[in-house]
């Protein structure tokens, strides 16, 4: 049956729904898909279908899936996994839709020289710095093996993925119409990114002078104090400023961001009920 379905040159939903369903459900099918996607060129040529299959096999552990196979559809749709990196709104649909097979293709596939020079263009004004769950796992794994290059870097990377979270936070934040899992899940995915920093001698200056940073300190306090739902800004702030201001409480930016709390018409109100975010206040 699988493999009728695979040679289907114009599969349906239905058709790409069944074919990953019967991978889904038993792992024997997986040698079948392999040797089909290798025999049929149109299953490669066919990423509707190709990779929903290809994440239900991977779901059975990577090691189900041979890696001369998995290497092959990497070099083949590596192009268009960079340009998500660098513009990632015009990314086809099934590359979105896919994000556990693409991060694991990138993971395991992607050269030193690649993320590098991915890295090096997400400095620029160019890049794309809009939300999508595919961006912020493509980002994570791509600081990580920059990370883990121990190369000479003008910058640390985690201080530069911080900045991009932040600067994406923002614009969610300032939406009429938010998505709220987007913004807790990229507040996470900032904290988890200073908390990887600690216990290095990474320098946060340029987050701290930037006109990101200035500009969510105030959206975090308008927001945090007086939506409940937006309480897990003021743990961003919280966790920044802990690392931001270690070594220089007495700067004039603390006192800045120290007179705006103080002066919030909310602050009392949350200092003296039992909000979530008290303690972090």
């Amino acid at each position: 049956l699988l493999r009728a379905l695979l040679k289907h040159p114009k599969p349906q939903v239905s058709t790409i729904k069944l074919a990953t369903f019967l991978v889904e459900r038993n792992k024997q099918f997986i040698s079948v898909f392999e040797s089909q996607a290798s025999k049929i060129t149109s299953v490669i040529e066919t990423p509707e279908l190709l990779f929903p299959v290809l994440s239900a096999a991977l779901a059975h552990g990577s090691d189900t899936v041979n890696e001369d196979f998995l290497k092959s559809v990497y070099n083949y749709y590596m192009t268009n996994i960079h340009e998500a990196v660098i513009q990632i709104t015009k990314a086809p649909d099934w590359l979105k839709q896919n994000p556990a097979a693409i991060i694991w293709l990138v993971d395991r596939f992607m050269e030193s020289d690649t993320s590098k020079r991915l890295y090096d263009h997400l400095q620029t004004k160019q890049a794309s710095r809009t939300y999508d769950d595919l961006y912020v796992l493509l980002l994570k794994k791509i600081f990580d093996k920059v990370k883990s290059q121990n190369i000479a870097l003008v910058e640390s990377p985690r201080v530069l993925q911080t900045e991009i979270f932040l600067d994406i936070l923002l614009k969610l934040c300032k939406q009429k119409s938010q998505d709220m899992k987007q913004v807790t899940d990229l507040a996470a995915a900032i904290c988890e990114s200073v908390d990887s920093a600690e216990g290095t001698d990474t320098s946060w200056k340029t987050l701290k002078k930037s006109i990101t940073w200035s500009e969510f300190t105030k959206l975090a306090l308008k927001l945090g104090l007086a939506k409940k739902g937006h309480f897990m800004l003021l743990d961003v702030m919280s966790k920044l400023c802990e690392v931001l201001y270690r070594d220089g409480c007495r700067e004039e930016q603390v006192v800045t961001l120290f007179q705006m709390v103080l002066s919030h018409s909310q602050f009392f109100n949350v200092v003296i009920g039992s909000a979530p975010n008290k303690c972090e206040l």
